[in-house]
């Protein structure tokens, strides 16, 4: 259990070894204010910054000494998300989102556990199982992992365990 949690750590286990250049003003992978919410934007490479930079019709942050140069642009991060924020706050996250997916910019909108767990890709993979107990049932989820012949959270061996051991 206790490597799963470090798992979630990579850069502070990094921090924890090397010399890194220090922490951005803001996260890089944070929220992105819309119109109606938030997006989150994996914007991890040249690529994407170029286009992220022409989604936004700002071609001239790929110039911008602030921005030009990884690094530099890491260190300026907080000004940089300010500046794309004048132009996400003028659209909803939909529009957000389809204009990123255009110019190759992998983004998605934030979404609450509720509406997280109504999600049909999550359902079709059976990831929640329901628990019972004195004060009655919820949904828990199972392990992200699938073992032949070991059940779910409910107790319920998968239907390709039953098959493969009746």
């Amino acid at each position: 259990m206790l490597e799963s949690m470090l798992s979630l750590t990579l850069g502070e286990l990094q921090t924890a070894q090397f010399e890194v250049p220090p922490l951005p003003s803001r996260p890089i992978f944070g929220p992105v204010a819309t119109a109606d919410g938030y997006i989150c934007m994996a914007v991890a490479s040249e690529r994407t910054f170029c286009g992220m930079a022409a989604a936004a019709e700002r071609g001239d942050w790929i110039t911008d000494a602030r921005f030009a140069k990884y690094l530099d642009r890491r260190a300026n991060w907080g000004v940089l998300m300010d500046e794309f924020e004048a132009w996400s706050r003028a659209f909803f996250s939909a529009e957000c989102l389809r204009v990123l997916a255009r110019n190759s910019v992998p983004a998605a909108a934030y979404r609450s556990v509720r509406e997280a767990m109504a999600d049909p890709q999550l359902q079709h993979r059976g990831a929640f199982g329901e628990v019972a107990d004195a004060a009655g049932s919820f949904k828990a989820l199972n392990p992200p992992f699938r073992i032949v012949g070991v059940g779910d959270l409910g107790g319920r061996a998968s239907a390709r365990a039953r098959r493969a051991h009746p």
